[in-house]
């Protein structure tokens, strides 16, 4: 399942890198993160959901549902 950090991230004018730093984790890891390969821990998809502004819920939707709404 590919969830909704990399176009969060986009939106919100966010590199990997700043990102990654923000969350304390390394590129590699958010990057398995956006591309659904590692499980989001509930302590990053909290602060995933401080940085971007949106309910949890929002960053875990798939993409092609966020087009649905």
């Amino acid at each position: 399942m590919r969830i909704r950090i990399r176009e969060l991230r986009t939106e919100h004018g966010y590199r990997e890198q700043g990102l990654a730093r923000l969350l304390s984790i390394s590129v590699r890891t958010l990057r398995r993160y956006q591309s659904g390969q590692t499980r989001l821990p509930g302590d990053t998809l909290m602060k995933l959901s401080a940085i971007f502004g949106v309910p949890p819920e929002e960053i875990l939707m798939e993409e092609d549902e966020a087009d649905d709404r």
